[in-house]
């Protein structure tokens, strides 16, 4: 009888700490839902209060799984303001028509052999290479003008590893397995693999040692580039693939005058339509940063930006669908509408670094200038393949899906006999 008594309670022990195991396990893998918040106000205030100390344990991810140490991760002051100062620099000396007629050399260029390659192999394409080629070119150019010139493939190769760890890192459960059961896990193999591309593309890396976390061009390779990627591609598939045949024609010639003069260009003259205007559109219904996260205590806050954007009377009728000509009407001002916030805090108001520094430093006219260049080189020639189980149509109006993983199947085609 003895015997048995014991033997039930190590029974019931082991199912106490098994199934506290579970709840912890469960605590560490499952995240804590946010407070999203959607009013004006509130989402003003909160982005004016943030500081370091409140966002930063938020991006702890990014810092395992990519091994990076910037801005948006550190609780440091003096990193995150040498981190600022060197995206200012760089942003600023770019912001000027010359500059900007350099980068739509160096992005045709660079597109153009990638379209001509596959095209006089008829090779279809991806849609989303193009344009990482365009923007990470883009990026390099700006940030890292040292850098010798870095083929395709490997900007394909790096992109796609980006965009992998950063999706698997929002994956609480791949994150756990990582930190936890490294060897076979994704995240661990794809981290490794991308630095070892950028041992072999950046010079000033060290080639046999591990990256330093301060040092890695990650830091500004990440958030330059993702964010610029989702955006650029979605304002092709508007302007390119979605619009009536008409108001694409008018969409690329602004384009094309934008390319011509970047800076004449920009406004709407005699109230028509302008390129800032459909800049303004992409980014209102698609922000870089759909959330901004911060911390009250123990809670986490969301400030709601793809909400904020696409509620409200000010918007006008039809909310949900792209009409950069909304932005014609009285009212609606990329500055003074408090409600639209695609680059985090407004100008003036406090809280530096809830702002994103390209905002006032040519941001939207960078969009524009890659947009404009491979509006360019698609031209009349290549046309847009869907894959067959249709996850990715870009068809009718409503906005278009989101994520780092959408649209990754759309190719192109050349639709000419002998080839691009």
């Amino acid at each position: 009888m003895a015997d048995f008594q014991v033997q039930v309670q190590l029974a019931l022990a082991a199912g106490a700490a098994s199934l506290l195991g579970f709840w912890i396990v469960r605590g560490m893998v499952t995240p804590r839902l946010p407070l999203l918040v959607t009013d004006v106000n509130k989402c003003h205030d909160l982005l004016s209060s943030t500081t370091l100390a409140k966002r930063a344990p938020l991006n702890q991810r990014l810092v395992f799984a990519f091994g990076i140490e910037n801005g948006f991760t550190t609780i440091d002051e003096e990193i995150h303001h040498r981190f600022r100062k060197e995206i200012k620099t760089s942003l600023e000396q770019a912001d000027n028509e010359f500059a900007r007629k350099d980068l739509i050399k160096l992005i045709s260029g660079s597109t153009l052999i990638f379209l001509r390659d596959c095209g006089d192999k008829r090779q279809s394409i991806l849609l989303v290479d193009v344009v990482r080629i365009a923007v990470f070119q883009t990026v390099l150019a700006i940030f890292f003008s040292d850098v010798p010139r870095i083929s395709n493939e490997d900007i394909i190769f790096i992109t796609s590893k980006m965009n992998n760890l950063w999706f698997d890192s929002k994956s609480a459960r791949k994150m756990f397995l990582a930190q936890y059961f490294g060897s076979h896990s994704s995240i661990i193999q794809d981290r490794e693999l991308l630095h070892q591309k950028l041992k072999a593309v950046f010079p000033s890396i060290s080639k046999s040692e591990a990256i330093p976390p301060s040092d890695n061009p990650l830091n500004i390779l990440l958030p330059a580039s993702m964010g610029l990627l989702e955006v650029v591609l979605r304002c092709i598939l508007e302007v390119r693939f979605r619009s009536c045949a008409t108001d694409r024609n008018e969409y690329e010639k602004l384009f094309q005058l934008f390319l011509q003069n970047p800076d004449g260009r920009w406004y709407a003259e005699e109230n028509g339509l302008s390129v800032q205007q459909i800049i303004a559109e992409t980014l209102r219904l698609n922000p870089p940063t759909r959330r901004i996260y911060t911390q009250r205590g123990n809670e986490v806050i969301a400030v709601d930006v793809e909400q904020l954007h696409r509620t409200g009377k000010v918007w006008g009728e039809k909310p949900l669908e792209w009409q950069p000509k909304r932005w014609g009407r009285e009212g609606l001002d990329v500055v003074r509408t408090v409600e639209y916030i695609p680059f985090g805090g407004k100008v003036g108001r406090p809280a530096e670094i809830s702002m994103c520094p390209s905002r006032i430093r040519g941001g939207p006219k960078l969009i524009a200038l890659i947009v404009g260049a491979l509006l360019g080189l698609l031209g009349e020639g290549w046309e847009l393949v869907e894959s067959r189980d249709g996850r990715d149509d870009v068809s009718g109006n409503k906005p278009l899906r989101k994520g780092m993983d959408a649209y990754e199947t759309l190719s192109l085609c050349h639709n000419s006999v002998g080839g691009y």
